[in-house]
């Protein structure tokens, strides 16, 4: 179930102010060295100071990762961003929060326009240059697309391009306050993301309240990733401001799982993280860029949390303790290259609600393709309750594995696509195993306005039918919502192996009589099933008249499309 809206819980949740960083648990101040290595204080620190404690802080995370040894902890200072330097790699440190300030300290791969000079370009439109510390690379084609952004303080401003050429993308900055066009300095190209060789630009903005941006903080994307941090244990830091793909880099295993506590990764246009991690009280919230999977939804194109691998972790279990994943492709997600055999034991997640909201898969875990075996060996473990929005798949499952726990899924209206799917299988002969859990307010009241509205399908017609096995699942849906097996002519979207064994609860057909059947069906004793109006003789009358493979105890409750009991156990 969501948490009480009234509890401490959701409000830790649910408030930007709480989730980074206030009342977290950190230390408020007073920090020593005893609890620390070396201090960085990017307003009053030297990088000529010693580190060793706040009053003698260094003023850069770049001299403090050159000149502190593997290992060490480094203290960022509370409400401050700390830009990051030349050298992206971060490996063996923590960065942990200090202070009292306001909010979690920033760990930031932007550039400060602060002290840039515009000048009014036309309108209420300003312009300026930019030069970017290294060329990016071509948007969309290559595995670091470029995500442009531009924030005024921590507000994401809209990025207008697509345009018929320059001038159109700055005559939409002028008719959109809060928002900003950027071209190659001299360049005609109106999207900046097919200059490959490029590190100057001309960027041009229209403040939100239309006024002269002189002065104002003004920050744009400037290095591909964050940092790469190999191990570590990061407390209480947001990490932003990334143009690339992977926004904290590819993090690839190094004997270490990095742990984060308290941290949230925040406006990243694809990946927030990517590769293994060990997560405790997380935020994590992407921000859409135009031309890319998402835009029109508010997501960014790639995951949340993406635990790549590309190494076998057989006996690694992988935690999360707290998880908040928003504007995403996929809230959590895992895959491994396509020439290794990267795989995990398990994933546990515990502890306070596991809250997605506005993501197109809940959890995405594809399979190492060099194999075909699948990625989580003992699959995912969850003891903390699921309180889903908007998501428009629950599983999309490339693989054999499975989910237990979870307590109750809870599914909202899709106010979008209004298509909300418990599971996508994709792949070549997927499995999904969904134990131990309740379904909640699963789509929408029948009867359905189209064929999307419906419990879950196979998306690939070519590949053999998926396996869904449901055990002890009880769908608690209201009456007039049940799961539903569309079918399109020339696929075979309906064609899953269905099972239900140990009590399960599940409506498998919206129609009273209709002929969307599994490619098979078994039902354990102590089900309760339906599909569509028909008894259980019905039902296995009808499944024997299409040549469906089946197996129905009789030891089952035969229910139609209200509720309503047609055959008790013993039929």
């Amino acid at each position: 179930m969501i948490p009480d809206p009234n509890s401490r819980l959701f409000a830790r949740l649910m408030n930007p102010e709480l989730r980074l960083g206030l009342g977290c648990g950190l230390p408020a101040g007073g920090m020593t060295a005893a609890l620390y290595d070396y201090f960085i204080d990017a307003i009053a620190g030297s990088d000529a100071n010693n580190g060793a404690a706040p009053a003698t802080a260094w003023a850069t995370i770049e001299y403090g990762y050159t000149n502190s040894a593997s290992g060490k902890k480094l203290a960022l200072k509370k409400g401050q961003r700390h830009l990051r330097g030349a050298a992206t790699s971060r490996a063996n440190r923590s960065f942990i929060a200090y202070d009292a300030g306001a909010s979690n300290p920033i760990f930031d791969a932007r550039q400060n326009l602060s002290g840039k000079t515009w000048t009014l370009d036309s309108g209420n439109v300003w312009k300026t240059t930019v030069t970017l510390p290294a060329a990016i690379v071509a948007g969309g084609t290559t595995a670091n697309s470029t995500y442009f952004g531009v924030w005024l303080d921590e507000a994401f401003l809209v990025w207008h391009v697509g345009g018929a050429d320059i001038a159109a993308n700055i005559a939409a900055v002028e008719a959109d306050p809060g928002s900003f066009a950027i071209n190659r300095s001299g360049s005609t190209a109106q999207d900046p993301r097919g200059d490959t060789a490029a590190t100057g630009y001309d960027l041009y903005v229209q403040m939100p309240d239309s006024s002269d941006p002189n002065g104002a903080t003004l920050l744009i994307t400037s290095y591909s990733a964050v940092a790469t941090l190999q191990g570590g244990h990061h407390v209480g830091i947001t990490f932003k401001g990334a143009w690339g793909k992977d926004s904290l880099g590819l993090v690839a295993y190094s004997g270490t799982v990095p742990k984060f506590e308290h941290c949230s990764f925040e406006d990243f246009g694809c990946h927030g993280y990517v590769g293994p991690c060990n997560l405790i009280d997380h935020y994590s919230s992407g921000a859409a860029r135009p031309g890319y999977t998402g835009y029109s939804r508010n997501r960014s194109a790639g995951a949340a949390i993406n635990r790549f691998t590309d190494t076998a972790l057989a006996t690694t279990v992988l935690t999360a303790d707290g998880l908040n994943l928003s504007n995403a492709n996929q809230g959590l997600y895992a895959h491994s290259s396509g020439t290794t055999t990267g795989i995990y034991k398990r994933w546990d997640i515990s502890g306070a609600p596991f809250v997605i909201d506005n993501v197109t898969a809940g959890i995405q875990v594809d399979t190492p393709s060099a194999t075909r075996l699948p990625m989580i060996i003992d699959g995912i473990q969850c003891t903390a309750p699921l309180a889903w929005t908007n998501v428009d798949q629950g599983f999309v499952v490339d693989s054999a594995w499975s989910f237990t726990g979870g307590g109750s899924i809870t599914f909202s209206a899709n106010p979008v696509s209004n298509a909300t799917t418990l599971v996508n299988f994709v792949g070549t002969a997927p499995s999904l195993t969904l134990k131990d859990m309740t379904i909640e307010n699963l789509l929408v009241p029948i009867p359905f306005s189209t064929v999307y509205n419906l419990g879950f399908r196979t998306a690939d017609a070519s590949h053999s039918a998926p396996t869904l096995t449901l055990d002890n699942v009880q769908d608690i849906s209201p009456a007039d919502r049940m799961f539903y097996l569309p079918r399109t002519a020339g696929q075979i979207y309906h064609k899953i192996n269905i099972v239900l064994i140990n009590g399960s609860v599940a409506k498998l057909m919206d129609q009273a009589a209709g002929t969307n059947y599994p490619e098979s069906l078994t039902v354990g004793a102590g089900c309760t099933f339906s599909m569509g109006d028909r008894s259980g003789p019905e039902i296995e009358s009808a499944l024997t008249g299409a040549g469906i493979t089946h197996s129905i105890s009789h030891n089952t409750t035969i229910v139609n499309r209200a509720g309503a009991v047609l055959s008790s156990p013993g039929w």
